[in-house]
């Protein structure tokens, strides 16, 4: 009886530790561009100017970018104009990439192929990050 006990108290501890690990694995990571507040304003002239730029080049970026998927823009806390898609492919980063060369300014450009995650933040494939204005 005593063997018995110890066998059902070993299932009933293999079991809440089998649950645990089912629950943490559900959990999924907070969407980056979720967890960030991104204005779709057009920018105003200082947020342009943070990046260095002007609005004709901030249109053909955006441009570049193609239709939809636009997340919006921010100044970050280094004081450069931050940007963000969703859903873009290979060919649209490329664009967006050789539109940031035709500006002058320096950037950082960073395009998702496949799912990231990143200080406990997932990135979605497809998603789009520019930095304009980087002192690198």
């Amino acid at each position: 009886m005593k063997n018995m006990y110890k066998l059902l108290g070993i299932i009933a501890m293999a079991a809440i530790i089998g649950i645990t690990m089912t629950a943490c694995e559900l959990e999924e990571e907070p969407d980056f561009l979720d967890a960030i507040t991104l204005s779709t304003s057009t920018p105003t002239q200082a947020a342009l100017n943070a990046g260095g730029i002007n609005s004709t080049e901030y249109n053909a970026i955006l441009a570049a970018a193609g239709e939809g998927g636009y997340r919006g823009w921010l100044i970050d806390s280094d004081g450069d104009l931050f940007m963000a898609w969703e859903g873009r492919t290979l060919q649209q980063s490329n664009n967006v990439h050789a539109a940031l060369i035709t500006v002058g300014e320096p950037f950082y450009h960073d395009y998702y192929e496949t799912d990231d995650s990143f200080e406990g933040y997932k990135i979605s494939a497809g998603t789009l990050l520019v930095w304009i204005g980087v002192d690198l």
